[in-house]
């Protein structure tokens, strides 16, 4: 599979002087999505915006002001030979006391051989994204079976762009690695953002 050619001025790095101010409450924030979302997937549509809006699950910290979302967790279809190496997928988002919205999206990928450390995701148009990788598990006994959480930061206005179309991303690695692809609906963008306008009007 050929690597999607990411455009120029697209990839958004966290500076190392600035890496512990802005994750420290990321990860809180992904290590809660983590325990809270799966039970929201569970028989979720992904191309229902009605389902996937009353899916997702609303939680507030009063003594900070910050309110999470937390989309439901939806399954990518299996490969053809019933391995899956994207497993599911969902939407979260934080707002602060400002309004200030960050979108992500978490990725459970699971594969076999050696460690593939995805580092970057692009999307099938060329935008090329951060990806930080919360949790890796491995089983090995013939070979090695890999699970791995990964996280990806994506701007409001560029899943507003994409809501009416949907969006197909690929996870990359090092020496030129390319997951399979996985898809957000339509449907679920939309009914994901249609949750975080009506709880902000």
């Amino acid at each position: 599979m050929s690597r999607p050619a990411p455009r120029a001025g697209a990839l958004r790095r966290c500076e190392p002087a600035t890496t512990l101010i802005r994750c420290v409450p990321f990860l809180f924030f992904l290590l809660n999505s983590l325990l809270t979302s799966c039970a929201g997937g569970l028989g979720t549509v992904p191309n229902d915006t009605t389902h996937v809006e009353k899916a997702v699950q609303v939680s507030r910290d009063t003594s900070t002001g910050w309110v999470f979302y937390h989309g439901p967790a939806v399954t990518q279809e299996a490969e053809p030979e019933g391995f899956p190496e994207v497993g599911e997928i969902s939407l979260h988002a934080n707002t602060n006391r400002l309004g200030d919205t960050r979108y992500f999206l978490t990725v459970d990928q699971r594969y076999r051989g050696h460690w593939r450390g995805a580092i970057h995701a692009a999307d099938d148009e060329g935008h090329e994204f951060l990806a930080y990788s919360l949790r890796q598990g491995v089983e090995c006994e013939f070979n090695c079976e890999f699970q791995d959480a990964i996280v990806i930061e994506l701007e409001g206005r560029y899943l507003t762009e994409h809501k009416h179309k949907g969006i197909t991303l690929y996870l990359l690695g090092p020496n030129g690695y390319v997951s399979t692809p996985f898809i957000l609906t339509p449907a679920y963008i939309q009914g994901f953002l249609l949750k975080i306008g009506r709880q902000s009007s």
